[in-house]
């Protein structure tokens, strides 16, 4: 479990830190930093995980108004009975230079102890006792981590959690109707939702069956999901069955946005509490009606519990804010319009009005 995130001289994160527990809900106004935190989780995994080089994923994130040149980020985690701790700085050129940002530092350590560090244009090993090991020069635009085949469990532990690190912002227009091959994860709009839903069908059966359930609840007469192969690639047909017993199909396109949107939402659910580090969604409440989001908060907050994971929620939602505000609301907030600065929130005792309500009052 992430138990902090530390950003400094990114957009409008400055000197900025959030402790999070397993359930989290991030309130506040738009444009207060609560999706720049999302951005962090998402740019740090794709440079541990090698998906991009360093100059595209921190390109253009250096905070306006800050003059210094570095930017630096933290993460705590928990995990095989200690914790886990990962710093990296990133190098930006003078603005009118035309160099690319690059790796200053990084440092990955276990209960104090160094795995791997990387520093003036050196990678720097250890070995499992601790002691110093093989020292080489590497390349500072892009990290070493994904290169390091490492027998340490320690180095692999982590790098298979960040792996499981997914932020969701569902949008049911991106979806796309067809797949050509399975694919292990679910891009952050939930475009690939077809070929996912392939591979969950073959590697997760049961969770996927356990999603078409809780979906035949919500939707009247939903079955489940079939796969039909055209040429090539393979489309996704819901199954629905009517009053007089008969069974008809309908292809994704002739669902409604939110019941698309409630197809990726359980089956995230389903799919991923529990085998995924931790999940981020900005808005999941987005497209679907009222009535369907408690519900899906419940087995949320159910899930998260039996299986051990962790979420953070972004939500401007009555519903959402009523149900988690309570025990797990963080308030986001830029005071003088410049740096993100974040707080426990909860209703003050005695509270009559409902917490959404008050925050709508500007409690």
């Amino acid at each position: 479990m992430i138990t902090r995130i530390y950003a400094d001289n990114y957009k409008c994160l400055v000197h900025f830190e959030f402790v999070p527990g397993k359930l989290n809900l991030l309130l506040g106004d738009n444009g207060s930093g609560k999706s720049s935190l999302f951005e962090v989780l998402v740019r740090l995994r794709d440079l541990i995980l090698g998906e991009r080089s360093t100059a595209l994923i921190f390109a253009f994130s250096k905070t306006v108004w800050d003059r210094r040149s570095v930017q630096s980020f933290e993460l705590e985690i928990d995990g095989l009975g200690g914790t886990f701790f990962y710093r990296l700085e990133i190098q930006h050129p003078p603005e009118d230079e035309p160099q690319k940002p690059q790796i200053k530092s990084e440092k990955l350590a276990y209960d104090g102890n160094s795995l791997f560090e990387y520093r003036e244009g050196q990678v720097h090993l250890f070995q499992d006792d601790h002691s110093a090991g093989a020292v080489f020069p590497f390349r500072s635009d892009q990290s070493f981590l994904p290169s390091l085949e490492s027998q340490n469990k320690r180095v692999q532990w982590f790098k298979n959690f960040i792996a499981g690190v997914n932020v969701f912002q569902l949008n049911p227009f991106a979806m796309e109707l067809f797949s050509q091959q399975d694919e292990q994860f679910l891009a952050i709009n939930g475009s690939n939702f077809v070929s996912w839903l392939r591979y969950l069908s073959q590697e997760r059966p049961r969770e996927k069956r356990e999603s078409e359930e809780r979906l035949a609840d919500l939707i009247p007469g939903f079955l489940g999901f079939a796969f039909r192969t055209q040429g090539d690639r393979k489309g996704v047909v819901a199954e629905f069955s009517k009053s007089d017993e008969n069974e008809y199909q309908l292809n994704l396109v002739h669902l409604s946005e939110g019941q698309r949107v409630l197809a990726m939402l359980y089956s995230i659910l389903h799919g991923l509490v529990g085998t995924a580090s931790v999940l981020c969604f900005d808005e999941p409440e987005n497209f679907v009606s009222l009535p369907e989001v408690q519900p899906w908060l419940q087995e949320l907050r159910d899930l998260v519990e039996e299986r051990s994971g962790q979420a953070l929620l972004i939500s401007h939602h009555p519903e959402v804010i009523d149900y988690f505000a309570v025990d797990s609301a963080f308030r986001f907030h830029r005071p003088n319009g410049d740096l993100a600065r974040v707080e426990a929130w909860t209703p003050e005792p005695g509270q009559i009005l409902k917490p959404s309500e008050i925050l709508a009052r500007g409690g």
